[in-house]
């Protein structure tokens, strides 16, 4: 599996091109997945001043980094636990996966280490 590293400017690039995926105006606010969405929610946030908000309502953008329904996650929430029931937008989609997030930047099949992640962390474990 190809692994790509996404700097800081190539990230500003994503979040600009989801915002202009995203119909802002249909939304009241942000609901960041904690650790994955929390920084994508906070950049957005200030970019469109739709408030962050701590738990999503109907009206409410869910967001994460990278959405994968197949990956082991660390952590008890996911994209895939508000996909039925919300609008939700992921800079990344994977390849293969058979949901996916209402908004998305890019579709890869290749591993991507965010700026935030660890530089050294192995192929197919999460951050």
């Amino acid at each position: 599996m190809q692994v790509t590293n996404i700097d800081w400017n190539e990230y500003q690039k994503m979040i600009v091109q989801l915002i202009e995926r995203i119909p802002i105006d249909k939304f009241s606010g942000i609901y960041g997945v904690p650790r994955s969405g929390l920084l994508i929610a906070t950049h957005l946030s200030y970019q469109t001043d739709l408030p962050i908000v701590k738990t999503p309502t109907i009206d409410t953008l869910v967001v994460t980094d990278i959405f994968d329904e197949t990956k082991t996650q660390t952590h008890s929430e996911t994209l895939l636990d508000y996909i039925e029931n919300y609008r939700t937008a992921s800079l990344v989609r994977v390849s293969g996966t058979k949901k996916q997030p209402t908004y998305y930047v890019r579709k890869t099949d290749e591993w991507l280490i965010m700026p935030w992640m660890k530089q050294d962390m192995e192929v197919g474990h999460g951050s």
